[in-house]
């Protein structure tokens, strides 16, 4: 079975469980690397509007410009990162290093991959604690893509994503994201409708509620 079938799979499958995790009713998603202050170390308290601009700043300015110094000034020494089947771009099946290194890596190697690429928040939800964003994602491929083995393609896509920040102390402390690579690779050529038909059935069985 090619190794990039299997890579699409596990982006559906661990995408739906993801989500599954976010639902009315779900457990919340563990919060790992949850800053803590010390007891001398007086925490801002910020507004929900404070946080959403937070999350704006990432997307706009490291995100979207590559200047990833602005890190230092978003996210907290002990920020996690995770992303559902992310491949080489973050920490994937793991629990993610805590710092700012994972996300800088993988803004530049994305980057790399995809110079023009583009972030632009369609929806926002803040509170004091907490924002949650859904987006859409541009860029050309000028690069091969190695978490699916995949050539360079030269074509653009447009992938939808999800995610979700605490905030704690006045800085992101951890994230979630839930990228559409399936979609990604469908725009990009890599996996084709034809692959999706042949593929057969799925051998790990649906998750009971």
């Amino acid at each position: 079975m090619p190794r990039r079938i299997t890579s699409v799979v596990a982006v559906a499958l661990g995408l739906l469980i993801a989500v599954s995790t976010l639902l009315p009713g779900s457990a919340a998603p563990a919060r790992a690397f949850q800053a803590t202050p010390a007891a001398s170390t007086a925490c801002p308290a910020t507004t929900a509007e404070e946080n959403e601009a937070l999350v704006q700043r990432l997307y706009d300015e490291a995100w979207n410009q590559g200047h990833v110094e602005v890190l230092d000034e978003l996210v907290s020494d002990d920020y996690a990162h995770h992303v559902v089947n992310a491949g080489v771009y973050l920490s994937v099946g793991q629990v993610p290093k805590p710092g700012q290194d994972d996300l800088a890596k993988g803004i530049l190697e994305f980057r790399s991959d995809f110079p023009d690429l583009h972030f632009t928040i369609l929806d926002a939800v803040a509170t004091a604690d907490d924002v949650a964003v859904r987006m859409v994602v541009t860029g050309t491929q000028a690069d091969t893509l190695d978490a699916w083995d995949a050539p360079m393609t030269g074509r653009t896509m447009e992938r939808p994503t999800w995610a979700f920040y605490d905030v704690t102390c006045g800085k992101l402390s951890e994230g979630w994201s839930l990228p559409d690579n399936l979609t990604m690779l469908r725009q990009l050529g890599i996996i084709t409708d034809d692959e999706l038909t042949d593929f057969g059935t799925p051998t790990v069985a649906t998750p009971v509620p």
